[in-house]
């Protein structure tokens, strides 16, 4: 299997934080086994070459979780979901950022505008969320 597209990563993340605290370490094993991922996959590198393209991913799953309010950091480097993060397990099985922008503390950080009417996700197209920004900045760069 290749490398997820960005938003792939965000559901099995918070899944994996349901019952437990997670280490990066262990977090990132999980995803290498929960995508069976290869070696090769693994070490792919960001086109700016400081990180992996899996590290970068969890970086910003991560980011994209705890502005929603949905995973906490209790210390360094260790992983745990919040109230309102098991709130969204118990009714979902599947996460996106177009679900994300139906928090406001999400939608502020993303400089969305927070519309909620009749509880339907109401907001303005954005860039392809299939990349992670710094996917996007190496694309914009390369242009």
């Amino acid at each position: 299997m290749a490398l997820p597209i960005f938003e792939e990563v965000l559901y099995p993340f918070l899944k994996n934080l349901e019952n437990k605290e997670v280490s990066k370490k262990e977090m990132r094993q999980f995803l290498i086994k929960h995508f069976a991922l290869t070696e090769e996959e693994c070490n792919m590198r960001t086109k700016g070459g400081n990180m992996t393209q899996l590290d970068d991913k969890m970086g910003w799953t991560l980011q994209y979780l705890r502005r929603a309010l949905f995973v906490d950091i209790p210390s360094r480097a260790v992983y745990k979901i919040t109230q309102r993060g098991k709130d969204y397990l118990k009714n979902n099985n599947d996460l996106r950022k177009i679900d994300l922008l139906a928090y406001p503390e999400f939608c502020e950080y993303a400089g969305v505008k927070y519309v909620e009417a009749n509880r339907e996700k109401k907001v303005n197209p954005t860039p392809s969320s299939e990349k992670t920004p710094t996917d996007q900045l190496e694309e914009a760069f390369k242009a």
